[in-house]
């Protein structure tokens, strides 16, 4: 796939504090890509170098072939930062209408579609300053990503929001990248992420320690998942056979035994008479994998002489 974002040695220092060390990445052209890692570990730091709105101290970070700092680099790309503020006297429509007077990107129709999408249509004439957080954030979205941007950056957008915001969030992300856009996400909510994003970064003290699709950087966990309607019964079956098993929520988690264990689990599975809809390998999850690099980063930053 051709790269949408490409660094290559990107190097950036605040006085003595290293925030970005050497960082290479490719982000590929209509992917979502999660960018992860501990407060201070280099996101936003990255994100600003990408826009243009940090100078990096090495290397090369380019849009789609052309240097970042290149403005022209950045036509269509649209960016949210974790807190962005408006006038507390502004509406919706006002900031809009100046939004367009620059980038010349989107209609009124389609920053509305986009706020009914977010379902806050219905407070477009209503001043900021007479609004919770919640419905400034979805809103704030919206003029975000109004129109049909190329690629979508977005830092922490879930941030402080209530379960019902951060769905409608989630599905205009997961829309966005359905229609093509490359997204570039910030979060620290993983379990949201994964249902969102194909690719993940992960940096740890301004360096990256990998990155790749979620299906590469996810390993089996040598146990599979077995969906039934009666879980208990199931896991007590197996039990009896050997397994080591765990009941989980629609299911059962049963660790597997030597060469060729997931068609003996099946068989296994198959004798005890329980009804069953699918057995299949089990993987980490974001969560694991996010734990599994971190503490491996972790353990070679101390092993250094």
């Amino acid at each position: 796939m051709e790269s949408a974002i490409t660094l290559e040695g990107v190097s950036k220092r605040y006085g003595r504090v290293r925030a970005l060390d050497e960082v290479s990445l490719s982000v590929p052209e209509g992917s979502a890509m999660a960018v992860l890692g501990e407060n201070g570990a280099g996101k936003t730091t990255m994100i600003r170098i990408i826009l243009g709105l940090a100078f990096r101290d090495g290397g090369r970070a380019m849009i789609r072939g052309m240097d970042a700092e290149n403005h022209r680099a950045r036509r269509n790309v649209r960016y949210l930062p974790e807190r962005v503020r408006f006038p507390e006297w502004a509406t919706p429509l006002d900031v809009f209408r100046h939004l367009e007077r620059i980038r010349r990107e989107s209609g009124l129709s389609e920053f509305v579609r986009r706020a009914e999408e977010l379902q806050c249509g219905d407070l477009l004439k209503r001043a900021f300053g007479k609004m919770s957080k919640g419905q400034s954030q979805r809103l704030a979205l919206a003029l975000a990503v109004s129109g049909s941007p190329s690629m979508v950056i977005l830092d922490e957008p879930s941030a402080g929001l209530d379960p019902g915001g951060r769905i409608l969030i989630r599905r205009t992300i997961s829309a966005l990248a359905a229609g093509g856009a490359t997204i570039l996400l910030c979060s620290h909510l993983l379990g949201e992420v994964e249902q969102v994003c194909s690719h993940a970064a992960f940096l740890n003290r301004g360096r990256l320690v990998a990155g790749d699709s979620l299906e590469n950087l996810s390993r089996f966990t040598g146990a599979a998942e077995i969906l039934t309607p009666e879980p208990g019964r199931m896991a007590e079956a197996l039990a009896a056979g050997g397994y080591a098993c765990r009941t989980e929520q629609g299911g059962v988690t049963a660790a597997l035994k030597g060469e060729g264990s997931i068609s003996l689990l099946a068989a296994a599975a198959a004798a005890t008479g329980v009804p069953f809809s699918s057995i299949a390998l089990k993987r980490e999850t974001l969560e694991d994998v996010f734990m599994r690099v971190t503490e491996g980063a972790a353990d070679n930053v101390s092993q250094r002489p």
